[in-house]
């Protein structure tokens, strides 16, 4: 799904995870009352271009239905 492909893409160009917990079930809490990182800031832009940025956003936005046309915007703008 896209928010674990983001959470993916997050640690791959940040090198840490977004989100922090020491188990399963504190990861599952933590993604239930998150709000989502925000990637333009916490991710260097010199390292990580903007297209990449925006799609990392997209899929970790909270709302699944947000999410899905953020993540379809993206992905045309990275050209895949």
């Amino acid at each position: 799904d896209f928010f674990s492909m983001g959470i993916v893409l997050y640690q791959l160009f940040g090198g840490r995870l977004s989100q922090v917990g020491s188990d399963f079930q504190a990861l599952t809490e933590y993604a239930e009352t998150y709000e989502p990182v925000d990637v333009n800031a916490t991710l260097d832009s010199s390292v990580v271009p903007t297209k990449w940025r925006n799609l990392i956003s997209a899929c970790i936005e909270k709302t699944a239905a947000t999410r899905q046309e953020k993540v379809t915007k993206a992905l045309d703008a990275l050209n895949l």
